[in-house]
């Protein structure tokens, strides 16, 4: 077993056949929680999300089953440092896009959540999907979940704690950030398992 520490991953490659029920973790705090995330050997592209687990006692890992690794092959582990609440809103959302230099569209303004974006290429608006009316360009049925705040801007990787899990089970996801909060959008019809994949990673979903 070869490992390799990049940041605060761990990375552990194999050059045997394996059958792995636990590994060690230098400096990981017991009680942390860590994402267990297969990657291709070849790439390092993650593949997959075998095991959630804690770090116990001295560093050590106990997998809830111990998953197999082939010759070559390779897994992350990554400490959960952010354990936050979201709360699912009830509204359906659309992304939409206008000329760069087109005039921000009264119906854009008009429900309780929307975000405006100008720069030299695009008008990007993100706004209650019953608003929109046809023919514009956009992509629709998106629901929000709102990452409580307010979020102090000294804070790192909260983004990423939701993110990189819900990338792992090849879910898209369209963030938005505010002065307060965060917000991730992701289509309806991920919801069911947005839901369940940030809740096995430690976050919790009102």
């Amino acid at each position: 077993m070869l490992p390799l520490y990049h940041d605060r991953w761990f990375t552990f490659r194999f050059a045997e056949d394996r059958i792995i029920p636990r590994f060690h973790l230098e400096g990981v705090l017991p009680g942390t929680q860590i994402s267990v995330i297969k990657i291709e050997p070849e790439t390092g592209e993650r593949i997959g999300l075998p095991a959630t687990a804690t770090v116990g006692d001295g560093g050590w890992v106990d997998l809830p089953q111990p998953i197999t690794m082939k010759a070559g092959e390779g897994f992350i582990a990554v400490p959960i440092t952010h354990r936050l609440t979201l709360t699912v809103l009830a509204d359906t959302f659309a992304i939409c896009r206008l000329d760069a230099h087109a005039a921000i569209p009264a119906w854009a303004t008009t429900g309780r959540f929307f975000s405006i974006t100008r720069s030299s290429d695009e008008l990007s608006i993100v706004c209650l999907e019953s608003l929109v009316p046809e023919g514009i360009q956009g992509e629709r049925d998106w629901r929000s979940l709102q990452v409580a705040g307010p979020i102090p801007f000294t804070t790192v990787g909260v983004m990423a704690s939701l993110v990189q899990p819900l990338a792992v089970g090849g879910i898209s996801v369209f963030a938005i950030s505010t002065f307060d909060a965060d917000y991730l959008l992701v289509k309806a019809t991920d919801l069911p398992r947005t839901i369940e994949e940030l809740r096995q990673n430690g976050h919790s979903i009102r």
